[in-house]
């Protein structure tokens, strides 16, 4: 967690700095965050649900083992940094309604 400082561009988008509309993700109940998945040259939508710490994943190609997989190691991906950010940007104690 060292490498993620208040300055990392990730850091500052989720308290609202970079953000176009300056909305921080403490104020709101979902993230929309569309996923290129390079190898596939296909684009998913991912729906992060705050309060329940839930990533919804929109993918209008399922089906297939390879495809499936490459999609899941993106998915795994983002779940983790976005996990890691929230924890950095001690973004659990601004919200009382998530434990």
């Amino acid at each position: 967690m060292s490498c993620i400082t208040p300055e990392h561009h990730v850091s500052q988008y989720i308290r609202g700095y970079k953000l176009l509309a300056n909305i921080p993700w403490d104020s709101v109940d979902n993230i929309i965050i569309p996923v290129n998945v390079s190898e596939l040259f296909h684009w998913i939508l991912v729906v992060f649900q705050i309060r329940h710490r839930c990533l919804y994943v929109y993918d209008s190609m399922m089906g297939g083992d390879v495809h499936s997989n490459n999609v899941l190691d993106h998915v795994r991906f983002l779940s983790t940094m976005i996990s890691m950010f929230l924890v950095a940007t001690n973004f659990y104690g601004k919200r009382s309604d998530i434990d």
